[in-house]
């Protein structure tokens, strides 16, 4: 079989010496979960990684262990820190190229975004400056928070018809 179910049998052989039962009393507790019950040579098989698991049964084995289903994937902690690191650098290695792919995927979609956006928007910058100096010279006139407004929305309407005479 393969790493995978290797790694599951040393996790539930793990957890079931932790719980202090034996093959056989995990094979009965099988029963009553899966509804037949898994022998003691079955039990062995399983624990040495010598047979595929159904998803059923990685509930089962993880309830009648007292875990998590995820915590039969994980890495035992008797595993040698090495195999880990490695496996984790590996992980990393992938998420890391995965990451940078799509990464640099949408730093190129932004970048034709603004240069559309800023193409798009041209015209309006000479109207947007003119109305800022205009604003600029109204507040140190003083204008008041009423006529600070009213001109606010005469330089959005005068925008507004800039951008639609351009477009």
């Amino acid at each position: 079989m393969g790493k995978i179910e290797e790694r599951i049998g040393a996790n539930v052989r793990q957890a079931r010496e932790a719980l202090g039962i034996s093959q056989s009393d995990l094979g009965v507790d099988m029963e009553g979960l899966l509804g037949k019950s898994w022998t003691r040579q079955a039990v062995s098989a399983a624990e040495a990684g010598g047979r595929a698991f159904a998803a059923a049964e990685v509930v089962a084995l993880a309830t009648a262990l007292l875990i998590k289903p995820a915590d039969l994937f994980e890495p035992r902690l008797d595993t040698d820190p090495g195999d880990v690191v490695n496996e984790v650098i590996a992980r990393g290695a992938r998420s890391a190229v995965s990451v940078a792919a799509v990464q640099q995927r949408y730093q190129s979609e932004v970048r034709e975004f603004a240069r559309e956006l800023a193409d798009e928007h041209a015209s309006l910058l000479p109207a947007f400056s003119d109305a800022l100096a205009e604003l600029e010279q109204k507040h140190a006139d003083g204008l008041g928070h009423k006529d600070e407004l009213k001109f606010a929305h005469d330089v959005n309407v005068r925008l507004e018809k800039t951008r639609k005479s351009d477009g």
